[in-house]
């Protein structure tokens, strides 16, 4: 049938003669959904703007009811603290610093979600990073030194993560549980047994953690530039336009003439790269090398991405959805702390947001 025919108008001859007793009457049926003379609305057409603006509702519920949501906790923790101190500019700066490192391993770890991978070895290699940086400032004198071999050794974790998975056809889940649990655990203990390096960093070892400019500092510039940077990567290059092609479907993107393996390996350094930089900036912040940074890291990252994956763009990874969820985390654990939950009851809340974020992704993403 061609483009605009009517139902049940294939077949019809228009050169058949028509019967002499039927020649005044329409050749043809009326348009569907209108009647010769009714110009009044047909059954059920007064329902059609109550349905549609229904829909339209739970559109923009989907795409922004996550938002919604941020403002309502904004407004609940401000209402909630003596004297709003919630929303005081000290507060929301305190909010961002703290979220500064997350968001930086959320970024990197948003690019293995894209392709369809996991990365659990995240919080291991940030923690690597951390050590790293900070007991090869002390070795040789030099800050520089640190972060470059912080960030190295780390994309170079991020490497090997992506040729297990791809070469040797380890599963993600596997691959990088082995590497973050094990591994690197083993690492991180003969960088230093006693699990933390301060003594004798270099004076400017702490400047990057702790410095600022015009009152921001450098760990939230850093990280708005990590989020700015691999936003435009995903939403502007070939490279990323291929990472959510591998991700869709990876035999559909080989057919495409994508190359998968090497797609899926670049995700998987970048994100090592990230936690690379982002253990660096918390052993300059602490002013140390610690092997308890880890913390909840790797579960905040991946609720972050997840709250993200149900913002704007309905069951879809992308980098300014994960930089809210990161707020939103951020938010949260600043607000139930203030309005005096106890830290025992933090991470109790976080599980529950990441079940309801992982749950709304997924539903969204089926409708």
């Amino acid at each position: 049938m061609s483009t605009g025919q009517l139902p049940g108008a294939a077949g019809l001859d228009p050169t058949a003669p028509t019967p002499s007793a039927t020649s005044s009457a329409p050749s043809s049926a009326p348009p569907a959904g209108r009647a010769p003379g009714n110009r009044g609305p047909r059954s059920g057409d007064d329902h059609e703007p109550r349905a549609s603006g229904r829909a339209l509702f739970e559109r923009l519920g989907q795409r922004y009811g996550t938002l919604v949501i941020l403002a309502g906790l904004f407004a609940y923790f401000t209402l909630r603290t003596e004297g709003g101190t919630f929303a005081t500019v000290d507060n929301l700066s305190s909010i961002l610093q703290s979220s500064a490192v997350l968001a930086i391993v959320a970024a990197g770890l948003t690019l293995v979600l894209v392709i369809g991978a996991f990365d659990l070895s995240i919080a291991g290699t940030m923690v690597l990073a951390t050590l790293l940086s900070a007991q090869v400032a002390v070795d040789t004198g030099s800050t520089d030194a640190g972060i470059l071999v912080a960030v190295g050794v780390a994309g170079g974790v991020g490497l090997v993560n992506g040729i297990v998975v791809t070469v040797l056809r380890v599963p993600p889940f596997i691959g990088t549980l082995a590497m973050g649990l094990f591994i690197l655990v083993g690492f991180q203990q003969k960088i230093t047994p006693e699990g933390t390096v301060s003594l004798g960093l270099p004076a400017n070892f702490g400047e990057w953690g702790q410095g600022s400019v015009g009152g921001v500092r450098y760990t939230v510039l850093i990280a708005l530039g990590v989020l700015v940077l691999l936003h435009l990567v995903l939403r502007h290059t070939v490279v990323g336009r291929h990472m959510y092609a591998v991700g869709s479907g990876p035999e559909a993107a080989r057919l495409a003439g994508i190359r998968v393996d090497l797609v899926r390996v670049a995700a998987f350094t970048v994100c090592g790269l990230c936690c690379g930089l982002a253990g660096f900036l918390t052993a300059s912040t602490f002013g140390l090398g610690s092997a308890q940074a880890g913390g909840t890291l790797l579960l905040d990252a991946f609720t972050a991405c997840f709250i993200g994956a149900s913002i704007l763009v309905i069951g879809r990874f992308h980098i300014l959805g994960t930089a809210i969820g990161v707020l939103t985390l951020g938010m949260l654990t600043n607000g139930l702390t203030l309005t005096g939950w106890s830290s025992d009851d933090v991470p109790i809340i976080k599980g529950i947001v990441l079940i309801v974020a992982v749950a709304a992704a997924g539903l969204l993403r089926r409708r």
